[in-house]
């Protein structure tokens, strides 16, 4: 165990400021049972914390780079996805996804990818979906959009064409629809069959995404401000957008499926979608994700320590 705790929480509400990365966090992963968090950093480390206790385990196998960071729906398994730098500069980027059993924190397999930014497992746990799964020059592309590994037989198959690469992603909790973003909206069944694409109404490249708990509303990120959009899920619609003031650095729904928490360089705040009524949180900042419980939400900071906090007191 290493890492530490301060500001213990006073009152009702978990309050926690978790310290023991020494480089810029790039991901965060709540676990299901919103109790463990998972962290990486530029340097590579991977740390899994309790955030009740406030303790930590520093996983060791070295990770490159840690781009994402995932744990399965049941539980048992901890993903993170890394890219490292080619012995041969001329060559593309490498890449692989390290899962970790959860009950002894033993490595119990690699898988093989080129730069797995976004890493979703599906609802059953046994499907692991990575992207992108382009490799090459940005000018001679190969590969996938994304990969799809079922992780009981270690098979991995591509879906999609590497023009069709993707920033992030998002599968459904019944797990039959998988939404990828890059240079537009996209859905997929979850057997790689194309259900629509859409393009968002701002010329600019889409980062985040995101689907509603109950599977029927689609948000979608981009570069500029006024590029936060929802669609529907089921035929793929424009709805509406959401008219904030800075470029959202992360977007994600609540359990509630109504509303959005939202990162951006001036705040996190909540926005309800049906009639737009913002919440600010003005002393908190990072990139943020909310745990599944819907109130304990975990930000990171620029002096590489991750606050915890709750949305209601």
């Amino acid at each position: 165990m290493d890492g530490g705790l301060d500001s213990p929480a006073t009152g009702g509400c978990l309050e926690r400021n978790l310290k023991g990365h020494s480089n810029r966090i790039l991901a965060l992963g709540f676990a299901p049972n919103s109790h463990l968090l998972a962290s990486t950093d530029f340097d590579g480390s991977v740390i899994v914390w309790d955030v009740v206790s406030g303790s930590s385990t520093r996983l060791v196998q070295p990770m490159h780079v840690p781009l994402s960071v995932r744990f399965s729906p049941d539980q048992s398994l901890l993903a993170v996805g890394a890219t490292f730098p080619p012995p041969d500069p001329t060559q593309a980027y490498g890449g692989e996804v390290t899962l970790w059993r959860t009950s002894d924190w033993t490595v119990v397999r690699t898988l093989s990818e080129y730069l797995p930014r976004s890493i979703v497992f599906s609802a059953d746990s046994r499907y692991l979906v990575v992207g992108p799964g382009v490799t090459g020059s940005t000018s001679t592309p190969v590969g996938t959009a994304f990969n799809v590994w079922d992780l009981s037989t270690g098979s991995m198959r591509g879906v999609g064409t590497p023009e069709q690469a993707t920033n992030d992603m998002a599968i459904s909790r019944d797990g039959r629809i998988i939404v990828t973003v890059g240079d537009a909206i996209r859905r997929w069944q979850f057997d790689g069959t194309l259900l629509g694409t859409q393009s968002s109404r701002q010329s600019a490249g889409l980062f985040h995404v995101d689907i509603s708990p109950d599977a029927t509303t689609i948000v979608s990120g981009g570069m500029l401000p006024s590029q936060l959009e929802l669609w529907n899920a089921a035929d793929g619609s424009y709805l509406k957008n959401l008219p904030e003031r800075a470029s959202a650095s992360s977007v994600m729904f609540v359990p509630d499926s109504q509303t959005l928490l939202i990162s951006s360089n001036d705040d996190i705040h909540t926005v309800r979608i049906t009639d737009l009524n913002t919440t600010h949180y003005p002393s908190r900042i990072g990139r943020a994700i909310i745990a599944p419980d819907g109130n304990l939400v975990a930000s990171d900071l620029t002096d590489y320590s991750i606050q915890v906090w709750c949305l209601r007191p």
